[in-house]
């Protein structure tokens, strides 16, 4: 007995088969570790992200409303109120008094309405939905992916 196990620790088989499995099992657990705390990061990045998408949306959002309340607002009141100015100056060039008051209604409604329009067009480019990927996350799992793969044989 005592010549078998010192036949074995001269080879080194006795030693090296009791210590690679712990190894293994230890490094096991090190990767199940690693590729649970990536997960969690990967978990709270993209978290980060949408919450920031949620916010920058909602903004946008918020804006296009004011945009459009802008346009209706903005040009029923000028279209009554400087129209009739405009009207007034048609009138003393010369115009017809109906016709003076129709294009005066028709030049401040488009003037308006072209900012309105133009504030709206804005904010809806800034929705698009390039601005809504989560571009850190994904750029984050094709890093990962990649250094994965140049891992692998």
């Amino acid at each position: 007995m005592i010549t078998e196990t010192r036949q074995r620790s001269e080879t080194g088989s006795t030693s090296r088969s009791s210590t690679e499995p712990r190894d293994l099992k230890a490094l096991f657990r090190t990767l199940a570790d690693d590729a649970s705390r990536w997960m969690r990061q990967e978990v709270e990045l993209a978290k980060a992200e949408l919450s920031r998408t949620v916010h920058e949306t909602t903004r946008q959002a918020a804006r296009m409303a004011a945009g459009i309340v802008a346009l209706a607002s903005g040009a029923m009141v000028l279209l009554l109120a400087v129209s009739a100015g405009v009207a007034a100056l048609l009138v003393q060039a010369g115009l017809a008094p109906t016709v003076a008051v129709f294009l005066g209604l028709l030049i401040v409604g488009a003037l308006v309405s072209l900012g309105g329009f133009l504030l709206f067009q804005h904010s809806k480019k800034q929705l698009s939905a390039e601005n809504l990927k989560p571009q850190k996350t994904a750029e984050s799992l094709i890093a990962t992916k990649n250094w994965a793969q140049s891992k692998i044989p």
